[in-house]
Formats: structure tokens, sequence, C-alpha cells
């Protein structure tokens, strides 16, 4: 092999090397995307249940005010018909 065959090789290796170091952190910056998105995605998930456990509470605590308005509803109908004598 002469020297300029030698040093025509040792450029094309490096070139590769370079693109090889490059397309790793490329790879590298990906991957570290794709985990960023999946923390977020898994951040989301965990807000909308407990969003969801929140309306199943608030919904609950809604129909026990519900049972008591119509409790309290009707004893003040009856006690206003009691008075009134019917």
């Amino acid at each position: 092999m002469t020297d300029a065959m030698t040093i025509s090789a040792a450029a094309q290796l490096r070139e590769a090397e370079n693109q090889l170091a490059y397309f790793r952190g490329r790879v590298a910056a990906l991957a570290q995307h794709i985990i960023d998105r999946d923390q977020l995605l898994q951040d989301a998930k965990q807000a909308v249940d407990e969003a969801s456990m929140r309306e199943i509470e608030l919904n609950a605590q809604v129909a026990e005010l519900q049972d008591k308005l119509r409790i309290a509803t009707a004893k003040k109908t009856t006690g206003k018909d009691a008075a009134h004598g019917e």
C-alpha cells in the first residue's frame, strides 16, 4: 500500500468514525426524547387517573348532598302540612 493510499484510507476511516459518532449522538438524543415523552405520558396518565378518582368522590358527595336536601325538603314540607292541620 502506498503512502497516498494509506493517507486516503486513514482519512476515510476518520470520516466514518466521525459519522458514526454523529449518528450515535443522534440516537442518544432520540432515545432521551423518547424517554422524556414516555415520562410525560406517564405523568399525564397519572393526572387523568387522579382526576377520575376525584370525580368519583365528588359525584358521591353530590349524591349524598342531594339525598340530604330531599330529606330536609320532605321534613320541611311535612312540618308545614302538620302545622296547617293537613
